[in-house]
C-alpha cells in the first residue's frame, strides 16, 4: 500500500484534463475595464519616502526602467528588474537580470495573466528584501506591491490591463511603458523604506549614468511621428 506522500506525488504529476478555457481570477474579473486603460497617469496613490536621498534614487529607477522599455531594448519585466539591480547594487549582470525576468514579459509570455512590470517589480523587491527579511515579511511586500498597483491601475492582470487597447498598438506601448516606470518605483519604495542604506550617490549615478542614448534619440523620433 502507498503511503500518503507517494500517493500526493503521483497526484500532483497528473495534470487533469480541462474541457472549459480558464476563467480569470476573481481580481481581474472584477476589475472595471476603465480602471485599467490609464494611458498616462502619473498621480499616483502611494506615499513618497521621507528621506529624500532614498526618493530620489526610486525615482532615478523608475526613469531607468522607462528607458529601457521605451527605447524596446527590454520588455516590462525585464526593464524594471535591471533597472531595481543597477541602482540599488544588485550586482546582477545586465544580461542575467533580463534572462531571470524575460519569460515575465506580455502577461507571463503572452498568457495574458499577472502583468509583466508587477512581476519585475515583485522579483527585484524580493531579490533585495530576502537578504534581510524573513520569508512571511518579503511575502508581505509582494502583497503589499500588488495592492497599490491593482489599487492604482484596476487590476493586476495583463488581459485586463490591455483591454482596451487590445487594438491600439502606440496605446498600448504607451500604457505599458506607465505600468513598467509604476512597477519600478513601487519596488524601488518598497526595498528602499526598510534598506534605506542602499540609498546611495553611486546608486543615483549608475542609473543616472546608463540611460540609454539611443533610447533618448527613439523617443524623441516616436514623438515627432506622433
Amino acid at each position: 500500500m502507498k503511503d500518503a506522500p507517494a500517493i500526493a506525488h503521483q497526484a500532483a504529476r497528473q495534470i487533469p484534463p480541462r474541457d472549459h478555457p480558464p476563467a480569470e481570477c476573481d481580481g481581474c474579473a472584477q476589475a472595471p475595464p476603465e480602471q485599467a486603460s490609464p494611458a498616462s497617469r502619473r498621480g499616483l496613490p502611494e506615499e513618497p519616502l521621507a528621506d529624500a536621498a532614498a526618493e530620489a534614487l526610486a525615482e532615478a529607477v523608475a526613469e531607468r526602467a522607462l528607458a529601457l522599455f521605451e527605447s524596446r531594448e527590454m520588455y516590462c519585466a525585464e526593464a524594471v528588474l535591471c533597472a531595481l539591480s543597477e541602482g540599488l547594487g544588485g550586482g546582477l549582470e545586465r544580461e542575467s537580470a533580463r534572462g531571470l525576468a524575460m519569460g515575465f514579459g506580455q502577461g507571463l509570455g503572452k498568457a495574458g495573466c499577472v502583468c509583466g512590470a508587477l512581476g519585475g517589480a515583485v522579483m527585484g523587491a524580493s531579490f533585495f528584501l530576502a537578504r534581510e527579511l524573513s520569508p512571511d515579511e518579503v511575502r508581505g511586500a509582494s502583497k503589499r506591491l500588488h495592492a497599490v498597483f491593482t489599487g492604482a491601475h484596476g487590476s493586476s492582470c495583463c488581459r485586463v490591463l490591455t483591454r482596451t487597447v487590445r487594438d491600439d498598438p502606440k496605446g498600448h506601448f504607451r500604457q505599458c511603458a506607465v505600468f513598467t516606470r509604476h512597477g519600478a518605483l513601487l519596488a524601488a519604495r518598497e526595498v528602499l523604506g526598510r534598506m534605506p542604506r542602499l540609498a546611495t550617490g553611486a546608486g543615483l549615478a549608475a542609473v543616472s549614468r546608463r540611460r540609454s542614448r539611443l533610447g533618448s534619440l527613439l523617443r524623441r523620433l516616436a514623438d515627432r511621428l506622433g
